[in-house]
């Protein structure tokens, strides 16, 4: 087993471009960060930490 100290981490993003009617466009940005740390064998209880940002 690795002596590292995370399970997972997964890291994305995403824009998107909208566009309804003349003059009436926006743009979306988003991100994330979910962490998902190594726990003891027997422990039932996960540690995570999951950070989000949405900008518009």
């Amino acid at each position: 087993m690795g002596k590292g100290i995370f399970r997972r981490m997964s890291i994305g993003s995403a824009y998107n471009y909208y566009h309804y009617d003349k003059n009436l466009s926006y743009k979306k940005y988003s991100g994330h960060l979910n962490i998902l740390f190594k726990k003891r064998p027997r422990s039932e209880i996960n540690k995570t930490i999951g950070i989000s940002l949405f900008y518009q």
